[in-house]
């Protein structure tokens, strides 16, 4: 039978996953360029102060390559990093970073419920999806997300908001964290997106 990810549902040992992508690394060669251009791209983002926080929003485009889509076929959990950054502005001295936030969130596929699974590990909040374009669309939503309280900021200096998304590869199985070392199917991260505060 077929599934979502496309083609046979086949499930492939993690350790032979590192061999195939290998392989076709040798075989395709450093110039080949995928049809799906994957990568993670920061398309927009704002901020908003509400009730004493600022809050962050922002798109993220996810665009996966075929070694983690092989990885999701084969049962392995993609983790992806959303870092953000408050920064003061400063004119004659170095910027300075007034706050760091973390975030990470899930990407799974059930093969028996055929659904793809997206868990924020910060809320523990989880949600279900038929297709892989779908849960991506999802993972790309960041609505509100508090980065730092606004007691801590003062009104007379100029402040500056970055984010960045990202692949975790030190979350993946040994084999494939190996591979990643000569795969950029496996090293996908967006720019830093900046912004000035209250834009």
């Amino acid at each position: 039978s077929n599934d979502p990810l496309g083609g046979p549902r086949v499930r492939t040992p993690v350790n032979r996953l590192a061999a195939i992508a290998v392989a076709g690394l040798l075989l395709g060669g450093a110039g080949t360029v995928r049809a799906d251009d994957p990568g993670i791209d920061v398309r927009g983002a704002r901020s908003e102060f509400r009730d004493g926080i600022w809050l962050v929003s922002a798109t993220i485009d996810f665009r996966p390559s075929a070694e983690v889509v092989e990885a999701l076929r084969n049962g392995v959990t993609i983790t992806f990093g959303l870092e953000a950054r408050v920064t003061q502005r400063r004119r004659w001295w170095l910027d300075a970073d007034v706050a760091e936030l973390r975030q990470e969130s899930r990407l799974s596929f059930e093969p028996l419920s055929q659904g793809f699974v997206v868990r924020n590990s910060g809320s523990g909040a989880t949600a279900t999806f038929t297709s892989l374009e779908g849960a991506l669309r999802a993972l790309g939503e960041v609505e509100s997300l508090p980065v730092i309280d606004g007691a801590r900021l003062s009104p007379d200096e100029q402040y500056e908001v970055a984010l960045r998304a990202a692949l975790d590869q030190d979350d993946l199985p040994g084999p494939l964290r190996l591979l990643a070392f000569w795969s950029s199917g496996l090293d996908l991260a967006s720019k830093w997106y900046r912004w000035p505060l209250g834009d």
